[in-house]
């Protein structure tokens, strides 16, 4: 069991490495070059590490409140989805391969609103 602080907390961490990554990413620009990607993948590997850690641990733990544990449920589903993408993501960007990865970032920009709807923001 975790306490709801505790929740909360790993939840805004959450939510704040998914920024950091995804702010990587927006800083490709729309025609980054092979190298310019391959350049910046590095760049995304600890946002990628954090969010995968808060992913096992959001889904390992449990709460006592039944609506804060419901909404850990449907966080933590929508948050695996998210770290796959977000790795397949990180290595399409590492390849510089650019036609794979435009596609992919608009399936992590998705899943993480899926994420965000899912944590209870609006």
């Amino acid at each position: 069991m975790i306490s709801s602080r505790q929740y909360l907390a790993d939840s805004a961490a959450t939510a704040e490495s998914v920024r950091a990554f995804m702010a990587e990413i927006e800083s490709l620009g729309t025609e980054p070059t092979p190298a310019e990607m391959r350049q910046a993948g590095p760049g995304l590997r600890a946002p990628l590490a954090t969010t995968s850690e808060f992913s096992v641990r959001l889904g390992a733990a449990r709460l006592n409140d039944a609506r804060l544990e419901s909404q850990r449920a449907d966080t933590a589903a929508a948050l695996d989805g998210l770290v796959e993408s977000m790795q397949k993501l990180t290595g399409f960007v590492e390849q510089g391969d650019r036609r794979r990865a435009a596609a992919l970032t608009i399936r992590v920009a998705d899943r993480a609103e899926a994420l965000r709807r899912a944590a209870g923001d609006p």
